[in-house]
């Protein structure tokens, strides 16, 4: 498993305002080093696990996440998360009708982070396990050989086009 701190006002993708670390055996974790600011976490389970990705408090994303303070120096503690297990999501890709195996397919949050993953079998089957509670797209990309292009949930040929859709509670 792993931890992220987020300090306050980043994106998920500001890599400058995220600190990573894996977690110990036990859960444990500690983050050093850290500049005085407002912070979140985001906890995520192991690779391949199916609990599903969650920020410190609870939430499911970085807009419901809480935050606390941490002072330069000084350790905080008692900032702990309980993994959920996660929903899962099903499909097959295709192309004409035919399978299209090898294709990648993405699960993207409300807030763009991309929150499960999987790889489509030969048969153009994929399962993306892991997928928190809310709302979902999916990104589907395509193998490396023929000629295809990305596309999205619905059809949609950009990120910006894409359909939403709820996923619930596991």
């Amino acid at each position: 498993a792993s931890a992220a701190l987020v300090k306050q006002g980043a994106t998920v993708s500001g890599l400058g305002n995220l600190f990573f670390t894996s977690t110990a055996p036990d859960g444990s974790f500690t983050i050093t080093g850290l500049a005085s600011g407002s912070y979140t976490l985001a906890f995520t389970g192991p690779y391949g696990s199916t609990f599903a990705p969650q920020y410190w408090s609870g939430a499911s994303v970085l807009a419901d996440a809480s935050y606390f303070t941490v002072t330069a120096g000084h350790s905080e503690t008692g900032k702990d998360a309980v993994l959920q297990p996660g929903s899962s999501i099903s499909g097959t890709l295709s192309s004409a009708g035919a399978p299209l195996g090898s294709g990648t397919v993405q699960a993207i949050d409300a807030d763009g982070r991309a929150v499960a993953n999987a790889t489509a079998g030969s048969d153009g089957s994929y399962t993306l396990v892991g997928v928190p509670a809310g709302s979902m797209t999916l990104e589907f990309g395509p193998p490396f050989f023929g000629n295809f292009l990305p596309q999205w949930w619905s059809g949609a040929s950009t990120a910006a086009d894409a359909q939403y859709f709820d996923v619930p509670q596991a």
